[in-house]
């Protein structure tokens, strides 16, 4: 009767009862790392992606490029930035850092990324991009940037833009043609863009 079946019927929702809380346990956990795993990919003060976040991004877009899909790379880099620290704080410093974010992030097509780079450069990963429709961009960006509100008078930013050509060995000599391009940038006076080659 039903007082034999009270302890099977005990033991059964007990057995329901801890499974249930061994799968919330799991699943808050697996939540936790999802979360660590998107916070190791973004950059702690700028909330922008991060170094190793571009990284995989673009060995993904260099991938698309290969196969016949254009791709640019931007590479903006503050001009006189450790002079800018010395004069209005290091505090300000990172709050341009921060607003330069914004304004990228606002200004990035969805389908691309722009990223914290190191420092007080940021690299965005123009996906079906060529050269021109990075110079469109990096001025477009430049523009943004001077006609910014701010406290103090914000620095200026010099941009270098590589594109995928077939003779572009790697994701890494990409970046590095665009380092190239934004030496020549700050060499000509900053607050300037070149293009590599």
């Amino acid at each position: 009767g039903l007082p034999d079946m009270l302890p099977g019927v005990i033991v059964f929702y007990l057995a329901i009862t801890l499974g249930i809380g061994i799968f919330a346990e799991r699943m808050h956990r697996d939540r936790a790392c999802e979360t660590e795993a998107a916070a190791a990919l973004l950059d702690a003060m700028t909330a922008l992606p991060n170094h190793l976040h571009a990284e995989l991004f673009l060995e993904r877009e260099f991938a698309a490029a290969v196969r016949g899909r254009p791709l640019s790379v931007v590479l903006f880099d503050f001009d006189d930035f450790d002079r800018y620290n010395l004069q209005h704080g290091c505090g300000a410093g990172d709050g341009v850092l921060r607003a330069f974010a914004t304004l990228l992030r606002a200004n990035t097509r969805r389908m691309n990324l722009a990223a914290r780079w190191k420092g007080d450069s940021f690299l965005c990963i123009l996906g079906g991009a060529d050269e021109e429709g990075a110079l469109i961009f990096a001025g477009r960006t430049q523009e943004k940037l001077r006609g910014a509100a701010s406290p103090f008078p914000l620095p200026s930013v010099s941009a270098g833009i590589a594109a995928y050509r077939h003779d572009v060995e790697d994701a890494h000599a990409l970046i590095r043609h665009a380092e190239q391009a934004l030496q020549e940038a700050r060499e000509a006076g900053g607050d300037r863009v070149r293009i590599h080659g």
